[in-house]
């Protein structure tokens, strides 16, 4: 599935995690480690996730997101 990569929020700077809506975490609670697989280039990372409410997109600490290979 597609989402759309945004920041993290502010108050999440400085905290290696990712926020993903429930509906895309396949059971993986609050405070769960997630591997999260960018299906483009095939680099996998594992984060550590918490939820947000918007279903179309995950929000990702700078790190992960450069590991990700992802923008």
């Amino acid at each position: 599935m597609k989402l759309l990569v945004k920041h993290l929020p502010a108050n999440d700077n400085g905290r290696l995690l990712t926020r993903l809506n429930y509906k895309h975490r396949k059971g993986v609670p609050r405070f769960g480690i997630l591997q999260i697989e960018n299906v483009e280039n095939g680099k996998v990372v594992r984060t550590l996730v918490l939820g947000h409410d918007d279903e179309s997109a995950i929000f990702m600490h700078y790190d992960v997101r450069l590991a990700l290979g992802a923008r």
